[in-house]
């Protein structure tokens, strides 16, 4: 249970920074230095430093929240079941931008982990994901765009099978280092 609020602690903390009002003056006034000045004036969602809480949406165990590269209006929020929900311009879309969820094996340790985008996502469409398959494998996933709300769920590309005897321990951080390579 601590790593399940720790994770949905992290996602909202990520949503208010990608979400922030954009309104640097009404943000400005609500903004006092003396937090219990913010308090008395009944906006008590805002800080000291203008941030406040705005609801997006409701998911299913998030364990990860990405953005593509340079994309201003797009959030991807990784459930641990197999879905990959998005945000756009700082609302949750109904349909996912993927689902695995038959493909996945969720609970404890296990369940889809990651998801990097290639650098050149804008031009390739290509991401990546980490995920536990229903026999308890490690699996890294490429997949393209269909649309940019969209994946193509029938491009799948196994890129890395790795066997595991035991649901514990499956890491899933994936990402893109600065010379191209994605990391394991």
């Amino acid at each position: 249970m601590p790593r399940r609020a720790a994770a949905a602690a992290c996602f909202v903390a990520v949503v208010l920074i990608a979400c922030g009002s954009g309104d640097e003056e009404s943000s400005a006034a609500r903004t006092s230095a003396d937090p219990a000045a913010t308090e008395r004036s009944g906006d008590a969602g805002v800080s000291a430093a203008g941030v406040r809480l705005v609801k997006v949406g409701s998911f299913d165990n998030p364990l990860y929240v990405t953005a593509p590269p340079a994309d201003k209006r797009r959030v991807m929020v990784v459930e641990q079941s197999g879905v990959i929900r998005l945000l756009r311009g700082g609302k949750l879309l109904p349909s996912p931008f993927l689902d695995i969820s038959g493909r996945v094996t969720a609970g404890g340790e296990q369940g889809l982990l990651g998801l990097a985008f290639a650098p050149d996502y804008a031009a390739s469409g290509r991401f990546y994901i980490y995920y536990t398959g229903r026999g308890g494998e490690q699996r890294i996933v490429e997949y393209r765009r269909a649309s940019p709300d969209r994946a193509d769920s029938g491009s799948a590309r196994t890129v890395l099978v790795m066997n595991d005897a035991e649901g514990n321990h499956n890491g899933g951080d994936i990402a893109f280092g600065p010379e191209g390579l994605l990391y394991i």
